[in-house]
């Protein structure tokens, strides 16, 4: 069903934003997530969040991507637009949309908001 993955807004304690959203784990990120089949992530709307920093082969260890496709998920997950991963990673923007469908398909997101959502939660 389009939008079951969109995140719904809350409303908390003293009129505090909050987005609950569910994602499913799949294949061998459930390793991590001890064999869940989905995670609900709270995210709160009126935090600044603070900058996600990941190892690259843990990331591609978790969801079975490729070096390249771990290099764009981290730079993704720092809050890099499009630009700035191919200009860093020394590739056409066409080419990282093409790693970006990848990890898509192999972290079970479909928007970038989703999959650093996902990453957010690999933190220790």
């Amino acid at each position: 069903m389009p939008g079951a993955n969109a995140p719904v807004p809350l409303t908390g304690p003293q009129g505090r934003r909050h987005f609950l959203q569910v994602l499913p784990v799949p294949g061998r990120a459930r390793d991590i997530f001890l064999s869940a089949a989905a995670l609900a992530v709270l995210i709160d709307g009126d935090e600044p969040q603070p900058c996600i920093r990941l190892d690259a082969a843990t990331v591609a260890h978790a969801f079975a991507l490729t070096d390249r496709e771990a290099a764009v998920t981290c730079l993704l997950a720092e809050g890099a637009a499009l630009a700035e991963v191919a200009q860093h990673l020394g590739m056409q923007v066409g080419t990282v949309r093409v790693h970006l469908r990848n990890i898509f398909a192999k972290t079970g997101t479909n928007r970038q908001a989703e999959l650093v959502a996902l990453l957010g939660r690999l933190r220790p």
